[in-house]
């Protein structure tokens, strides 16, 4: 019998956040605010030439989720790639210190890596080397590691796996699991619309957007964003950053305000605002109380760079549970 409670399926992620002003960012090709795949020799020509002393940090958008609900007292798994290097080792060395169950398979290319370039606005633009990421296969995606499980969260960068996303959740509805499913990145949403439209519509319970992912699903953004997409899944939220959030279930709609917050960095803060509204969600709160916990988790994040928020903190926000 599975001794977890969640399981993610996501891509393990080393994330590299370094500092970068506006002009130099816009040296850069493509938009700000943006993930952008790139090979592993630009990544490292990426780290070399900024010149400062990267923040390396777990990540990984499903990752950082698991990691703030095993903050938050539940037990989780997390299934994805590693590669055999040494970031694989270290990796897997702090998914076991935070009592995270590993369900991982080894690569032989290198561990998924993404350089964060955080602006002053605490605004992140990331260029991604997806590496091991992309050997996950369905067959390494068993059907016991559903078995006893309230939840399978699971990240929208699955999409690039080709059908392994409806698979999954295919399963998960046979072994009578919620669904979460964040939909990760405007460009991911660009590129998948009408599949996102499709497993939205007839496997995802809890949906997860932000303002620029909704309004490129749907065309509006906001609370006819959130309107629209609780018409398609059961739960909807849309997150909008330091203006709060917009939550829908069947006929109710509600905004949450945000909670004020000394902004240092964005990188990982919509994965932690899941994090603390599905722990709510799982204890029965209100969508009210979902949403609150969700942005006390978001706050807490954009006041560190990456997302390792310190434990007192959690403690704070575990309280509210």
């Amino acid at each position: 019998m599975n001794t977890y409670e969640i399981l993610g399926i996501g891509s393990p992620i080393v994330d590299y956040i370094i500092p970068i002003d506006e002009e130099d960012l816009r040296q850069l090709p493509g938009k700000k605010g943006g993930m952008e795949p790139v090979d592993f020799d630009t990544l490292q020509d990426l780290l070399r030439s900024s010149k400062k002393t990267p923040v390396i940090t777990t990540g990984g958008s499903c990752s950082n989720t698991i990691k703030g609900l095993t903050h938050l007292g539940y037990r989780c798994a997390l299934a994805g790639v590693i590669g055999s290097d040494d970031i694989a080792n270290q990796y897997m060395r702090f998914v076991k210190n935070r009592g995270i169950t590993p369900l991982f398979q080894v690569s032989e290319k290198q561990t998924s890596q993404v350089v964060c370039f955080v602006t002053p606005d605490g605004e992140r633009t990331c260029r991604a080397f997806l590496g091991a990421s992309q050997d996950m296969r369905l067959e390494q995606i068993r059907p016991e590691f559903f078995e006893n499980v309230q939840l399978v969260h699971i990240e929208g960068y699955s999409l690039l796996q080709g059908v392994l996303t409806e698979k999954v959740m295919q399963l998960a509805k046979a072994a009578g699991c919620k669904i979460s499913f964040d939909l990760a990145s405007f460009e991911l949403v660009e590129q998948y619309k009408e599949r996102i439209m499709s497993l939205l519509s007839r496997f995802v319970d809890i949906a997860f957007a932000n303002d620029h992912e909704i309004e490129t699903l749907t065309g509006v953004g906001g609370a006819k964003g959130c309107q629209y997409l609780k018409d398609i899944s059961e739960t909807a939220i849309v997150k909008q950053s330091n203006k709060g959030c917009w939550v829908g279930q069947n006929t109710y709609l509600v905004h949450q305000p945000a909670f004020e917050a000394n902004v240092v960095d964005s990188t990982g803060a919509g994965d932690l605002f899941a994090s603390g509204f599905l722990a709510a969600y799982l204890k029965g709160k209100s969508l009210e109380d979902c949403a609150l916990l969700g942005n006390l988790a978001g706050a807490a994040a954009v006041e560190v760079h990456g997302t390792d928020v310190p434990q007192e903190k959690w403690d704070s926000i575990q309280s509210k549970l």
